[in-house]
């Protein structure tokens, strides 16, 4: 319940948002953004991020030298995501989009994307929206392109999963 409840605080609260998930996963979620642009980001490259949330790990990409855009059904996110693309360096290497994982068909053409990320997305669709977020996927990714997904796993040990169901019941 703590974090069901601690999500959507940081959720209606988008200044605090990378620290509080940064506090929530005790640094996971940061580390695997900066993985992600280490192992798949190369400079040239076309990105998407669907759910691009705050736009750090775009940040961290156009850093690296990768063109990319954001997707995000947050408004508040998104004027995150803006400001922080006004930053000297990066400034103007960000197209960001308020819409939702079912209007990518409307958004982008066939293989238009290298690489595309969706990070803490997927466990909050439901199954036919990540059916069809799979599908658009499949068709936005160049014929080379990858595909990467990050969200929450159950973990394997048993105590770690009664405490993680618990949490997440609610």
């Amino acid at each position: 319940m703590f974090s069901y409840i601690f999500m959507k605080i940081l959720e209606t609260r988008p200044s605090r948002y990378d620290k509080g998930i940064n506090i929530l996963t005790a640094g996971h979620a940061k580390r695997v953004k900066e993985d992600i642009v280490v192992s798949w980001v190369k400079p040239g490259i076309q990105m998407l991020d669907v759910g691009c949330g705050t736009g750090d790990l775009l940040a961290h990409a156009a850093r690296a030298g990768a063109t990319v855009t954001g997707v995000d059904i947050s408004g508040e996110m998104l004027s995150i995501a803006r400001q922080r693309f006004q930053s000297e360096d990066i400034k103007g290497k960000g197209t960001f989009y308020h819409a939702g994982v079912t209007e990518l068909d409307k958004l982008f053409g066939n293989s238009s994307f290298d690489v595309i990320t969706s990070t803490l997305v997927f466990s909050e669709l439901c199954s036919e929206e990540r059916k069809w977020a799979l599908s658009e996927f499949a068709r936005l990714l160049k014929p080379t392109g990858v595909l990467v997904l990050a969200d929450e796993t159950i973990p394997r040990s048993y105590i770690k999963k009664l405490l993680y169901h618990l949490v997440r019941f609610p």
